[in-house]
């Protein structure tokens, strides 16, 4: 008489045990992009808010009287109420005796704008720091 040939229950429990760990890899690689593909979609959204913040910012320091405060911060309108924007400026700080670094101190600013939004917990944020035209604060 012929033995039959099959699997046994523990070669079946094993091969069970070897997809379920290989499952489980799988979907943390799929849940880990999902996540990057989020922090990405919303990285994109906030550097074309901060590029059209300092447009803004520079068509309104052409007026002869600006309107937005030199030291100020704010949020956007729908549809991107979760992102919020700062912009702070302040003197120059080089410490060097030549002239031409004095009259640069006077005539400029160090001006930082920034977009920063809520993902995970965890405030994530954009920044440009740049040099602009120094201007008195109005009262």
């Amino acid at each position: 008489m012929r033995a039959k040939r099959a699997f046994t229950l523990i070669e079946l429990m094993v091969t069970v045990a070897i997809v379920t760990v290989g499952m489980i890899y799988v979907l943390g690689a799929l849940s880990r992009s999902v996540g990057a593909l989020a922090t990405s979609d919303r990285m994109i959204k906030a550097n074309e808010l901060l590029n059209n913040q300092i447009w803004l910012l520079d068509m309104d320091g052409r007026q002869v009287k600006p309107a937005i405060p030199v030291n100020t911060s704010g949020t956007f309108s729908a549809p991107y109420e979760g992102f919020r924007w700062a912009r702070t400026t302040r003197d120059i700080n080089i410490d060097f005796d030549h002239t031409w670094i004095k009259s640069l101190r006077e005539l400029f600013s160090e001006e930082t704008v920034s977009v920063s939004w809520e993902q995970s917990r965890r405030t994530q944020s954009v920044s440009v720091t740049r040099f602009v035209k120094a201007r008195l604060e109005v009262p």
